[in-house]
């Protein structure tokens, strides 16, 4: 499938924010390294809308019982602030995911180190990056210091693919303040970035946006210790009929940034019967510890009846859960993603 993409948009200007995977799967630091030129730049003239489709409630407690409540300090430490997509055919993609959710592929500068940008409702969304026999969705968490958090990651039971790199500040952006980056592998085997800058401010909660992301994990417990140790996350419950499901929530303040749930644990006999089916339909397809991202649709059924018809597959749903109903699909190249209804924004 081959698709004429539009010339970039110019208030975004050249987005530096490449990655590369090498035959092993590994990602290559010479190109990670641009990632973090030109961040700031990224959004900088876009506002923020925090919180995901979450939301926590007063009583609830995380997993050291303190509780939440409105006065808690915000903290942004572990919060996703940045995706790309790894995909052997970067036109297919942006043909099935333009179709899909109504976003604007467009090639970025030459200079830039990346192949595209993707906006929606001129917000910037993610890049895609062309990467033979892999297709998948990379996300990237903001952290205080990326040298502390890397130290920790092996203690904690993961493994670094690529380890804490600095950038001088002169080659970020005009305010001159220095950057890094770096990434590593959860427990589980997941993957995923960290960065010390700020990208800009998070696209607001909406259709075509990305709306809540997680990170799907063997072994629960240890997968929130890591998350905690590496990237100071605070986990919550979440509530479901009186159950303690095996998932969790990272909090900042009453807003919910991110979730980790155990691979599997859904397909038990026991278990609720919606999460049940939900995250059982993950496991079963021989699906590995990975991170997965949630993009808001205004009608799921619509969405999900145009996802075949533009070459992707509905894994598993039409699925009602508390926080909404929704999907698991893969694109062309099969790299998975979940949609998730959600309200338009009022305008």
């Amino acid at each position: 499938m081959s698709i004429s993409m539009s010339a970039p948009d110019s208030r975004i200007g050249v987005v530096a924010a490449a990655a590369r995977h090498l035959p092993c799967g590994w990602l290559a630091m010479s190109h990670r390294r641009r990632l973090v030129l030109g961040c700031r730049r990224l959004r900088k003239e876009m506002s923020p809308t925090p919180g995901g489709p979450m939301t926590p409630s007063t009583d609830i407690a995380d997993t050291a019982g303190t509780a939440v409540t409105a006065d808690t300090p915000a903290i942004a430490q572990g919060r996703p602030c940045w995706l790309e997509l790894y995909t052997p055919d970067t036109e297919a993609a942006a043909a099935f995911y333009s179709g899909l959710l109504g976003w604007r592929v467009a090639p970025a500068d030459p200079d830039a180190g990346i192949s595209t940008t993707v906006t929606h409702r001129d917000h910037l969304i993610a890049s895609f990056e062309p990467q033979e026999d892999y297709a998948g969705w990379l996300v990237t968490l903001l952290v205080d210091d990326v040298a502390a958090a890397v130290a920790e990651v092996e203690a904690a039971g993961g493994g670094v693919v690529v380890p804490c790199t600095e950038v001088p500040g002169d080659e970020v952006d005009e305010t001159g303040a220095a950057t890094a980056f770096a990434v590593v592998t959860d427990p589980g085997g997941a993957r995923v970035g960290m960065i010390s800058t700020e990208p800009g401010p998070v696209p607001p909660m909406g259709p075509g946006m990305p709306v809540w992301h997680e990170v799907l994990t063997d072994g629960l417990d240890a997968g929130i210790d890591f998350y905690k140790r590496v990237f100071g996350w605070r986990t919550r419950v979440v509530p479901y009929g009186g159950e303690d499901l095996p998932y969790r929530v990272n909090y900042s303040g009453t807003e919910s940034l991110c979730g980790i749930g155990e691979l599997g644990a859904f397909a038990s006999e026991d278990a609720t019967p919606a999460w049940r089916v939900y995250y059982g339909t993950y496991a079963s397809e021989g699906a590995t510890p990975a991170w997965r991202v949630y993009f808001g649709v205004e009608n799921l059924d619509d969405a999900a009846a145009r996802v075949p018809a533009l070459g992707g597959r509905v894994v598993s749903g039409p699925q009602d859960i508390p926080f909404g109903k929704m999907i698991q699909v893969t694109d062309p190249d099969g790299a998975r993603f979940m949609l998730l209804e959600v309200a338009a924004p009022s305008r």
